[in-house]
């Protein structure tokens, strides 16, 4: 039986820093100052970001002209994932059942995973409410939670993960290189050989 391996999108496959960068530059362009933008922001994250919620919280007043503009910044970023995860997944989603658990808006995370070109690998993707997983991780893990392991930059989420018996895999924050997916790729093949192997 091919193991499933869940992984997040945002910070993990996904360059978060970078896609956050140009939305805050088309709220500058729009005259926005940043204060507000950091707010609308911060407000919006906590709910589960989305363009269209980022420029409601912006300007009710403005919010579909926002919209559009934040949305045509998104689609000019030629990249969204960091240098080397489609080779990652290339290689995995051979051995494995790719699963992509995301927090935040359901619409803006599959938009965001289609534009990253990540869709095609991934056997489901699943979207929660919850920053932590908890609950999603415990449907995911219903029944067979040794043949599952979980990427994640989140310690809370991976917690919870371990706690369940999902093997889990902590990627660091920040930007990560294309060496850097492909010492990963290495270290979760070593991990599942050794798992059959037991």
């Amino acid at each position: 039986m091919r193991p499933n391996i869940i992984i997040d999108l945002d910070d993990t496959l996904i360059d978060s820093a970078l896609v956050k960068r140009v939305l805050f530059d088309a709220a500058l362009e729009a005259g926005f100052s940043y204060s507000t933008i950091l707010r609308a922001y911060k407000t919006t994250k906590e709910k589960g970001f989305s363009p269209k919620k980022f420029a409601q919280a912006l300007n009710k007043n403005r919010s579909a002209e926002l919209t559009k503009n934040l949305e045509t910044a998104l689609e000019n970023i030629p990249s969204v994932t960091f240098p080397g995860v489609k080779e990652f997944l290339c290689t995995i989603a051979v051995k494995t059942n790719i699963i992509f658990l995301t927090f935040g808006d359901s619409g803006y995370q599959r938009l965001k995973a289609k534009k990253a070109g990540l869709k095609k690998f991934a056997k489901r993707i699943v979207v929660t409410k919850e920053t932590d997983k908890k609950k999603r991780l415990k449907t995911l893990a219903r029944g067979s939670p040794q043949s599952i392991y979980f990427i994640d930059d989140n310690r809370h989420a991976l917690r919870n993960a371990k706690d369940i018996g999902i093997k889990t895999v902590q990627i660091k924050k920040g930007f990560k290189n294309k060496s850097y997916f492909s010492t990963l790729t290495t270290r979760i093949e070593k991990l599942m050989k050794l798992d059959s192997e037991q």
